[in-house]
């Protein structure tokens, strides 16, 4: 299940949306796929982290799986910003086991070794505990696969 992106449908963001992803679609988890560019994070941080956290919080309660989704192609080259981003969300609920950090939403041409495992360096070096890289396709999981982040 996941949350239609955050700059778009913010209504949603929710302890009520929450609640119904488990009682009335049986999820046990769902992507919240915070908008980084149009309207998004690079334009109103605070608006996008206090989303992420009231669907985080809901999450917990609900005792649910989230997935909280840096939704950008490019975001290597917003790495500062990712950065501070899963930096603070690490420190404020790093210690919650059923929270994963996908880092970078589709990567569309950018290389794993030069552009892609430094970025995820940078933000696994937050100890981030449960980071998923994004992957273009098939080939790609397979290159992110055989070298270690």
């Amino acid at each position: 299940m996941a949350l239609y992106w955050s700059q778009w449908k913010p209504e949603y963001w929710n302890q009520e949306t929450m609640d119904g992803i488990v009682n009335y679609c049986h999820s046990n988890v769902v992507r919240a796929s915070m908008a980084v560019e149009y309207g998004g994070y690079l334009e109103d941080k605070d608006k996008q982290m206090e989303l992420v956290e009231t669907v985080i919080e809901a999450a917990i309660k609900d005792d649910l799986y989230i997935i909280v989704d840096w939704h950008e192609e490019k975001a290597d080259s917003h790495a500062a910003e990712a950065v501070d981003f899963f930096g603070q969300i690490s420190k404020k609920y790093g210690k919650y086991p059923n929270i994963l950090y996908e880092t970078f939403n589709e990567p569309t041409n950018q290389s794993w070794s030069d552009a892609i495992k430094p970025y995820h360096e940078k933000i696994e070096s937050l100890n981030a505990s449960s980071i998923y890289p994004g992957f273009l396709n098939e080939a790609h999981i397979k290159v992110v696969l055989s070298q270690s982040i």
